[in-house]
């Protein structure tokens, strides 16, 4: 099976959920694009070089082009790879019928036509005359383009990160070489699966039984590569990187911290600085519009982290490193392409050697990254749990472990009046009425939920915190067993280098060469009594009881919700009518059409049933938001997320060691791989017990 393009997997997936966005970040660097060629150099030396980009619409021959994408030269094999941005600007834009993204992005979902897939097809075609480009990636609508131009030219490797679907009514084409690349918690794909005219078959309740993957299959048109990472929809910046797989900017977390606690931090800062009306003034300015980058960075760098408290600090300082989606994956390690859950490549089956020293260097990036993921969530959950003890005083608003109470809040009423903000004085009355009843919707919700949610009375003060303290030396022990994780791992590292130097020179084999296995101190929690609280599951639980019990009433009120929506379109669809009679707006003419179809063609109530029933979890998630257990709870969720693809690469280390190693030297390497293995179960086991995975 011969490999399409020199580009690795890893390198399109980082350069589809990373690099193409940070071209983007003028609020964040002083020039963007030069940091992304640093960025380059750090993680691939002078391997890949940008060669070519477009960072925002531009003009050729008199048409105007939105797409944005950056050409990447591999300078070892002089091949290209060309990598899409995903949608850009503000969902403000989705009812404004102009030529951006997020009008298109509508388009598609009410089942018209996209023409951007077309002229994304164009412009791969007018690239590749002068370049050679072997591989295409992108996240999102930029997958999309991926996919869609691999389905015209399928000997391009193709991967599609939580890619759109095609234009409705079409499929993407079943390719060897291509990849639609999801995450289990993208919320694109798995709402796209949620439209029932996109299934044969579209009855309601039949649906609800389908698993996910299953229904993704069937409204894509090719099987889906599914990497399991369990992250939760407890805010925006969550569901953010759980669609784009890569935190774009960690100061995200920082202003999220320090909103939690917005009185106390600004008393504290401007008690603190001398400067405080320097601090105001971008705080006033924060309030109607974006600080320019270098206002952004002082304000977030020198007022916001300082005042920030101890762990809330060391939370932003565990985002600093936040595991990108290729940091939690593990991939080929002759390749770097991704793997099947038996760690066997899915571009080849040639599992000779033929560079030991580029095979030891990914065996090293592959335990950096496995190690740099399991920091991150073993320290992120030593601060969070952290939190729960701190108390800063008055006006501080003191981390709570367990949610005391549910709460729903659909805080989207300035959003949605934004989009309809130009619109017609009947438009912004109906809308006010849906606004209306939406507020009147959660607040029956709430009272509800309250009252079928009754944490507080299965716990004291006294068992939390004893529990929060068994917890916390629970990650303590995990950073332990990690450490020895780490010197088992690079032990077994220099054996296989040793092992392959002596085989491509011919030497005599001489076991004393070897660095010998070694041994772990096994851990157990069985001294850490108040674990058999399940504090963590029993909050779920609860939570999970409290949304069944109340899972008519919500479905009902959707219902309501969604046919009072419809009546806001059709509003909005008579006052286009109107206007298209005196105008040719080629906009609003856009517009009418695309309401016209959303009316007709999408069965709005079915489908936000069918979200009530994929997203139960997410909604649990959200509902306990502010709740250290939930963040806690996910970390460790991820943890054996992690664990799995490891043992993942392990099977793939093996496979290649069967291949190249003398029966002695595979002998030795077995018992290193065994007490590898044997560790990361036992850390397995640990987090079974805690957070009870079934």
């Amino acid at each position: 099976m011969n490999i399409p393009t020199s580009f690795s997997d890893r390198f399109l997936i980082q350069a589809a959920s990373q690099y193409v966005y940070e071209m983007s970040f003028s609020n964040v660097y002083k020039d963007s694009v030069f940091t992304v060629a640093m960025n380059l150099k750090k993680d691939y030396q002078d391997r890949y070089i940008i060669e070519r980009f477009e960072s925002k619409a531009f003009n050729r021959d008199d048409h105007r082009i939105d797409i944005r994408y950056i050409v990447f030269k591999d300078t070892k094999t002089n091949e290209y790879a060309l990598v899409f941005q995903g949608s850009d600007g503000s969902i403000s834009n989705l009812f404004s019928g102009e030529d951006n993204d997020w009008s298109n992005n509508l388009s598609n979902a009410a089942h018209l036509g996209f023409p951007n897939y077309k002229l994304a097809k164009e412009e791969y075609e007018y690239l590749s005359k002068t370049y050679n480009i072997t591989a295409i990636s992108g996240n999102s609508l930029g997958g999309a383009y991926a996919l869609f131009i691999a389905d015209n030219y399928p000997d391009l490797r193709a991967i599609g990160l939580n890619a759109a679907p095609r234009v409705f009514g079409t499929h993407y084409k079943i390719n060897k070489n291509a990849t639609l690349l999801l995450t289990s918690t993208d919320i694109l794909s798995r709402g796209v699966s949620l439209d029932l005219s996109r299934l044969k078959n579209d009855d309601l309740e039949y649906q609800k039984k389908i698993e996910t993957a299953v229904r993704i299959k069937e409204a894509y048109g090719i099987e889906p590569y599914i990497v399991k990472r369990s992250i939760p929809y407890s805010n925006m910046l969550n569901i953010m990187v759980g669609h784009v797989t890569s935190m774009r900017n960690y100061r995200d977390k920082m202003m999220d911290l320090y909103n939690d606690n917005f009185i106390f931090y600004n008393a504290r800062i401007i008690k603190k600085h001398k400067e405080w009306k320097k601090f105001s003034k971008y705080l006033l300015q924060k309030t109607y519009k974006e600080l320019d980058q270098s206002d952004y960075r002082f304000f977030t760098e020198k007022y916001i982290y300082p005042s920030l408290s101890e762990a809330d600090r060391g939370i932003v300082d565990t985002y600093k490193s936040y595991p990108q989606l290729e940091d939690f994956m593990v991939f080929d390690l002759k390749t770097n392409n991704i793997m099947d859950s038996n760690g066997k490549c899915l571009l080849h089956d040639n599992y000779a050697i033929d560079d030991s020293y580029d095979f030891v260097n990914n065996m090293e990036l592959i335990n950096s990254k496995y190690t740099k993921t399991k920091e991150f969530l073993l320290f992120n959950s030593f601060f969070e749990l952290k939190s729960v003890f701190e108390d800063e005083g008055f006006t501080f608003n003191k981390k709570k472990f367990i949610s005391l109470s549910l709460k729903l809040s659909l805080d989207w009423d300035w959003m949605f009046a934004k989009m309809f903000i130009d619109m017609p004085l009947p438009v912004k009355l109906k809308t006010g009425e849906f606004l209306e009843q939406n507020l009147s919707f959660v607040y029956r919700v709430n009272n509800n939920l309250s009252s079928d949610y009754d944490m507080a009375s299965h716990f004291s003060k006294k068992d939390v915190e004893n529990y929060v303290n068994d917890l916390m030396q629970v990650v303590n022990r995990l950073i332990n067993l990690h450490e020895e994780y780490t010197v088992l791992y690079n032990n077994m590292i220099s054996t296989i280098e040793m092992m392959l130097y002596v085989n491509d020179h011919k030497l005599r084999e001489d076991q004393s060469l070897y660095t010998v296995s070694g041994s772990y101190k096994k851990i157990n929690i069985d001294d850490l009594n108040h674990l058999d609280l399940q504090m963590m599951e029993r909050q779920l639980e609860l939570a999970e009881k409290s949304i069944k019990s109340n899972k008519g009433f919500v479905e009902e009120g959707i219902v309501d919700l969604a046919k009072s929506l419809e009546s806001v379109m059709q509003v909005i669809l008579d006052g286009l009518k109107s206007q298209l009679d005196e105008s040719s707006d080629p906009k609003t003419l856009k517009l009418y059409t695309q309401i016209d179809a959303l009316i007709k063609n999408v069965d709005l109530p079915s489908f936000l049933q069918m979200v009530l029933s994929e997203f139960e979890d997410d909604i649990i998630a959200y509902l306990l938001r502010g709740s250290v257990a939930l963040n806690v709870y996910y970390n460790f969720k991820q943890m054996s997320e992690s664990n799995e693809m490891f043992l993942t690469h392990l099977m793939n280390l093996d496979l290649y060691m069967k291949k190249n190693l003398k029966e002695s030297q595979y002998t030795l390497f077995s018992k290193h791989k065994t007490l590898i293995e044997q560790l990361v179960n036992s850390e397995q086991d640990i987090i079974k017990k805690i957070i009870q995975i079934k």
